[in-house]
């Protein structure tokens, strides 16, 4: 394991429903990290591969990489990226939410989409235990960078952090987490 705290404990937050933007670029990549008992809880085990860092203290283990706005086109921030994608109370569009749902094994409900394709929810209930494990065992780090699509791969590629599915391939956990979002939807009961 690699301790990296000396590179990302510049914009390192807590997170929360409401926080303040200050602080957070406008444009970069964000870094999610899960406390032990975080990782605990969700069955991933310590690995070698997992980077850390240290807050009061306390460890976190490197858990996902995303990058806000996703391209150049987007009119979204890092800070928008960050908290429409995770903490709006809903797995749709959040690779974090959903894999920790799978994690938890959360029943999950599926809904046809008018576009053919599958939309899948939780239970009110779950989406709130997702959001309060997120706000009591995670932070948040970010780097500025203009750019943050040219970098996103090549980060990910290095760190290979649990969670994320694209461009992570080869990783440690890519494997696992994939086996447990298949599952999650092959059980998908409708709604």
């Amino acid at each position: 394991m690699k301790n990296i705290t000396n590179i990302f404990n510049s914009h390192l937050k807590v997170p929360t429903i409401n926080p303040r933007r200050e602080g957070f670029p406008l444009s970069g990549v964000y870094y999610w990290w899960a406390a032990k008992e975080a990782l605990e809880l969700l069955g991933i085990p310590l690995s070698d591969s997992l980077s850390y860092i240290v807050k009061n203290s306390k460890e976190y283990f490197l858990f996902y990489i995303g990058i806000g706005p996703m391209d150049k086109g987007s009119k979204n921030t890092l800070y928008g990226r960050i908290y429409s994608s995770h903490f709006r109370d809903s797995i749709y569009g959040s690779t974090i939410r959903y894999s920790i749902a799978s994690l938890l094994k959360c029943q999950f409900y599926k809904k046809d989409k008018k576009s053919g394709g599958k939309a899948y929810s939780v239970s009110i209930q779950d989406e709130e235990r997702i959001t309060i494990l997120l706000q009591s065992q995670f932070v948040i780090s970010a780097i500025e960078h203009n750019r943050p699509w040219d970098v996103e791969i090549e980060y990910i590629e290095h760190y290979e952090p649990p969670i994320n599915i694209d461009h992570n391939e080869e990783g440690w956990y890519h494997g696992t987490i994939t086996k447990a979002r298949d599952n999650s939807r092959k059980n998908a009961l409708p709604k």
